[in-house]
């Protein structure tokens, strides 16, 4: 039996808050990193764990953006030109 199809508008709320949930991801992200750099202002202090914490957080920061500017490019393509995902929300 297959599932409904959602409406339209039952598809923009979904795709807002997945907009929302990754965006929120993100700016989580960046906070953490910022926090992560302050720990280390002074480079002298930077050991292997140190640069270790940064580039993780900074890798944790890039895939967060990532998946926002998909989940946003996917949201104004519904949007702008009525592109249905293929991928559920």
């Amino acid at each position: 039996m297959a599932l409904p199809t959602p409406s339209r508008q039952e598809l923009e709320d979904a795709w807002r808050k997945r907009v929302q949930a990754t965006r929120d991801r993100y700016i989580e992200e960046s906070n953490w990193l910022s926090t992560v750099r302050a720990e280390f202002t002074d480079v002298s202090s930077l050991n292997t764990d140190g640069i270790s914490a940064l580039v993780h957080a900074r890798q944790r920061e890039r895939r967060a953006i990532h998946e926002y500017i998909r989940v946003l490019k996917i949201f104004s393509d519904l949007l702008v030109r009525g592109v249905v995902p293929e991928e559920e929300a």
